[in-house]
């Protein structure tokens, strides 16, 4: 069973993959056969559904038109965006902000 602090980071995850793909206006099954995954693949990562790897990471973000420090500063960004920071935000969103904000 996944703890908290792992499903908003996993969500916040797909937030920032989703994100990026848009604004490169690729669809799913584009940056899908790009990076070699299979589209369904994406789909699960941008639903929070899927436990993305490091490796498939390595294979996606070069093909967000990012490298890998700025797709972890967009993912920062995200984590701490109005969406994911009201006032009674979870103790995992703190962790988690820290965490990411200590790899910056």
């Amino acid at each position: 069973m996944r703890s908290e602090k792992d499903r908003v980071l996993n969500s916040v995850l797909a937030q920032t993959v989703r994100r990026l793909r848009n604004k490169r206006s690729h669809s799913q099954e584009e940056l899908a056969l790009l990076a070699s995954v299979d589209r369904t693949y994406i789909s699960g990562i941008e639903r929070a559904r899927r436990n993305i790897t490091v490796a498939t990471l390595e294979r996606l973000i070069p093909h967000l038109s990012t490298s890998p420090v700025e797709f972890f500063q967009e993912l920062c960004k995200d984590l701490e965006s109005p969406s994911n920071n009201s006032g009674d935000r979870p103790h995992a969103v703190q962790n988690a902000a820290q965490m990411l904000s200590a790899v910056r």
